[in-house]
């Protein structure tokens, strides 16, 4: 009997032993299988860090290596990270660029289309090529053209590129000045000229006080000169001539060469000066003598003035008057002459 009882609470341990072996079993079998889940979870994750620290790599070395000039930025104004042709661009060193708002660096008369163009990025318009001028550490500044995708929703960074077309800006400057200006003399031309006069008749036009006058001013006796000494010395006598010009006029005068020894003359503004005073202004060039193959040369000049009112609102007509009363000017000095 005893060796009975015995027998059956060896057989209960032994089927309760059973039951928490098929429990730790099964547990095993399911850890197993969430090591071999994980572990595969984990070489996946794994391959995918790897490839995206190696576009992160890709970026960096373009970012790093490019030779256009790139930077990250936000639309608060300041930089995040600049490539290493954006500061040898610059000048400054990378910290420096990085703790001051880049607004700093843009000339003065551009900031107020940099924010406009900083306020389009906002509304998520891109900026396609946008124009501005920055100062590099020596204190010149250059014209910079800039692309930059909008940010994306929730973000303010902007990733920007921006080349340096500080030539191209000179060349069409240059362009522009031979457009307006008479390789000779560096005076205006013509053409520079009627557009002025026809702007300014349109001030005029709008503010009758806005006073618009002309000298034209005609040398007297200038081609003998071209004859006997030739066009270079008529040339280096006309540009001498364009100098004095320049130094006794004001900085609101415009004055052009219109022809070989035909010079205009134009004055804008409110000031009440006489024709006699703005007349002699410009016939004291012909006071000292001018050299001619080191020899002294006087010269003087027929000068005609008029003055837009309300019977005479034509650019064209208005120049037409001054060259009338200057060959008027010019015939009474002949006649005084051989009186």
């Amino acid at each position: 009997m005893e060796q009975m009882e015995l027998l059956t609470e060896q057989l209960a341990l032994l089927r309760r032993g059973a039951q928490e072996f098929e429990i730790l079993q099964g547990r095993v079998a399911e850890l197993d299988s969430l090591t071999r889940t994980f572990g595969a979870f984990n070489r996946h994750m794994a391959e995918q860090l790897a490839e995206a620290q190696a576009l992160v790599q890709q970026w960096r070395n373009f970012f790093s290596l490019s030779l256009d000039m790139l930077c990250v930025a936000d639309t608060d104004g300041r930089f995040h990270d600049i490539n290493p042709a954006f500061v040898r661009a610059l000048g400054y060193d990378r910290a420096d660029l990085l703790q001051q708002p880049f607004l700093d660096l843009v000339h003065p008369e551009d900031l107020a289309a940099t924010l406009a163009e900083i306020d389009k990025l906002k509304t998520g318009v891109d900026t396609i090529s946008f124009d501005n001028r920055y100062r590099c550490k020596d204190g010149h500044w250059l014209w910079l053209n800039w692309t930059t995708p909008a940010p994306a929703p929730g973000s303010k960074l902007l990733y920007a590129i921006a080349r340096d077309i500080t030539e191209r800006k000179r060349s069409e400057a240059d362009i522009l000045h031979r457009a307006q200006h008479d390789a000779l003399t560096g005076l205006y031309n013509r053409a520079a000229l009627m557009h002025e006069l026809a702007a300014a008749g349109e001030r005029h036009r709008r503010n009758r006080s806005h006073r618009v006058a002309l000298l034209f001013l005609d040398l007297d006796g200038f081609k003998p000169i071209n004859d006997c000494h030739g066009h270079q010395a008529g040339d280096c006598l006309l540009a001498e001539l364009g100098r004095r010009l320049r130094a006794r006029g004001r900085s609101t005068d415009m004055i052009a060469r219109i022809g070989g020894d035909e010079f205009v003359v134009l004055f804008q503004g409110n000031e009440a000066a006489t024709a006699e005073l703005l007349s002699q202004r410009y016939r004291d060039c012909f006071t000292e003598p001018f050299l001619l193959a080191t020899q002294p040369v006087q010269l003087s000049a027929s000068i005609g003035y008029a003055a837009l009112d309300a019977g005479m609102l034509d650019a064209e007509q208005l120049l037409e008057l001054a060259d009338r009363r200057m060959y008027e000017h010019k015939r009474e000095h002949q006649h005084a002459r051989h009186a």
